[in-house]
């Protein structure tokens, strides 16, 4: 796979909270390039729809949940009040013991598709219009941060994924089965691009926190706008990070 980065430089062994933009299916196999590049592959734990579990692959239904489990899932079902326990159970554990962790989530909730991509939501909340992005779910991510705050999770990580096609250009991800059954070489180009941010800094208040999150989203969607146009040859710091 031919995969570039640039941004801010994300230190090995770093525990962190880790959000992303969510354009396709494989989105996951960028933010896993990037955790075993910083030696934390085998401490992801992504929230994940439950319904993940269900989705029509390659794989049978229970192979899949299971790949999703091995992969460090936590299913979720998008409802706070029947979710909060497991949340706060999972968060309890870190806290306890305090394992090297990335704690990883898609703040859009969904895939990325022009029939979702909706203004309305944002006008009715007097929001910047997002072009190439959907709006930000911030409950999760607020709580996510209230109950790491103070723990060695000291971090949050935003990643800005994307990806270009040698023939259809910007905003094509593969399909799993394409990842899975055909080379990449030469077809397909993928970016992430890294902020990292120290959670001591980050607003203590939740609407505060909102809208910080979607002040980072309007800046990765001019950033999107921009790579349609140059794609991401042009920025200065854009590297190859090698496998340690």
């Amino acid at each position: 796979m031919d995969i570039t980065f640039s941004g801010d430089e994300v230190p090995s062994n770093e525990s962190a909270i880790v959000i992303s933009n969510h354009g396709g299916l494989v989105d996951f196999y960028l933010v896993n390039a990037l955790a075993i590049r910083k030696n934390m592959i085998s401490h992801c734990s992504y929230f994940a729809k439950n319904s993940v579990k269900y989705a029509s692959t390659p794989c049978t239904m229970a192979g899949h949940a299971i790949h999703a489990y091995l992969c460090g899932m936590l299913m979720i079902k998008r409802n706070w009040l029947q979710d909060r326990q497991q949340i706060e159970a999972v968060f309890h554990r870190i806290r306890t013991w305090r394992p090297p962790v990335w704690v990883i989530s898609f703040l859009e909730g969904t895939r990325l598709t022009p029939e979702k991509l909706s203004q309305a939501f944002l006008q009715s909340r007097g929001l910047p219009t997002l072009h190439n992005l959907l709006a930000p779910r911030t409950k999760g991510f607020c709580e996510t941060v209230r109950q790491l705050r103070g723990t060695h999770v000291k971090h949050v990580y935003d990643l800005t994924i994307a990806y270009w096609h040698c023939e259809r250009g910007y905003g094509h991800p593969p399909s799993l089965l394409r990842m899975h059954t055909h080379s990449m070489k030469g077809q397909y180009r993928f970016h992430v691009h890294a902020r990292r941010y120290a959670i001591a800094d980050l607003p203590e208040d939740d609407r505060a926190l909102t809208a910080w999150v979607h002040a980072r989203f309007q800046e990765k969607d001019r950033l999107l706008e921009e790579w349609k146009a140059s794609w991401t040859v042009q920025r200065e710091d854009v590297r190859r990070i090698p496998l340690e």
